[in-house]
């Protein structure tokens, strides 16, 4: 794991080359480069239009980002600056503090903490289905893409299978992790706190989360059904 600390604030570039760390990063052992899904796969609804609406930018589109954006970014936060007008562009953030990321027409950039400057990503995907599609990018960002558009979910923790799918658990900041259930469909199950922890079981899929409450500690129990989970 990097050490290198990246400063809540700062004004950084593009650049369209990651470093051999980024490029070699162990997320590239997790998922599947979108290209490389067989004929079929290609063929669900979503990926399809993964193919469609997100690449990387060509060499003019890169020089034309390069001279006009100043890329502002505050505790994982990005915007855009205008270089001439210093008006500012939102974007959709997808990264955390530690990784900043973000979505703009049709690209998505990730920090590159050697170069400090951002980089345009290939496409790496996690876990695809008719309703959602989770992809993984570099720094082990995980983001959820569906018929609403992109959202960012944290940093990736671990992915337990279970008979119906699989238990996602990623970490989304301020010492708390987020752990969702991908079924059919996608359901947050819970959020974890420095007073609490949660047990997967693989063989029957069932999720226990006990934490604090006001007067004592509780225990909570999702349970898989057909039509997803429930807590019972």
């Amino acid at each position: 794991m990097s050490k290198t600390i990246i400063p809540p604030k700062g004004v950084y570039g593009f650049d369209f080359k990651p470093t051999a760390q980024s490029l070699f990063s162990p997320t590239t052992l997790i998922g599947k480069h979108i290209c490389s899904l067989k004929c079929f796969e290609k063929e669900n609804i979503l990926i399809k239009k993964l193919l469609e609406r997100i690449r990387k930018p060509s060499t003019k589109e890169a020089c034309e980002l390069n001279n006009s954006f100043d890329i502002i970014v505050n505790d994982g936060f990005c915007e855009l600056s205008n270089k001439e007008t210093n008006f500012k562009t939102e974007v959709f953030n997808l990264g955390t503090p530690a990784t900043p990321a973000f979505f703009y027409g049709r690209f998505i950039f990730v920090f590159d903490p050697e170069k400090k400057a951002f980089y345009p990503i290939d496409l790496r995907v996690l876990f695809f289905n008719n309703n959602y599609a989770l992809i993984i990018l570099p720094g082990n960002i995980i983001v959820k893409y569906d018929i609403k558009g992109v959202s960012g979910l944290g940093n990736f923790l671990s992915l337990t299978a279970v008979p119906d799918g699989y238990i996602l658990a990623t970490d989304i900041g301020f010492e708390k992790q987020a752990v969702y259930a991908l079924t059919r469909h996608f359901q947050k199950l819970f959020e974890t706190n420095d007073f609490s922890k949660f047990n997967i079981s693989s063989i029957d899929g069932i999720v226990t989360h006990e934490y604090a409450n006001s007067t004592s500690y509780a225990l909570d129990q999702y349970v898989p059904t057909k039509s997803g989970y429930k807590l019972e």
